[in-house]
């Protein structure tokens, strides 16, 4: 699998982080979300890495890293492009 990225994948994930915003300011969590802070958590314990190092491969700070996870922030579009290199999925799957 290959983490490439089409234009469909794109607005996807444009189109899902508007969508994020708009509800997190109202205090409303998407499925979506919650589904990627319990896959990159997942991912991560499968590929028996720490939080710190998947912060140094996507060049975040480890507490960034640590909100993706917890679902209080999302990677901005550059991160989860890295996530998904990094885990070798498609974007669409660390959704889901």
């Amino acid at each position: 699998k290959s983490p490439i990225l089409t234009l469909q994948t794109l607005f996807f994930i444009l189109y899902s982080y508007k969508l994020y915003y708009v509800k997190c300011k109202a205090g409303i969590r998407m499925k979506e979300l919650y589904n990627l802070a319990k896959n990159l958590k997942e991912l991560r314990k499968q590929y028996h890495y720490t939080q710190q190092y998947v912060a140094n491969q996507i060049g975040v700070s480890c507490q960034s890293y640590q909100a993706y996870e917890w679902g209080n922030a999302i990677p901005t579009l550059p991160h989860f492009i890295k996530l998904a290199r990094l885990y070798d999925v498609q974007m669409e799957e660390l959704l889901e």
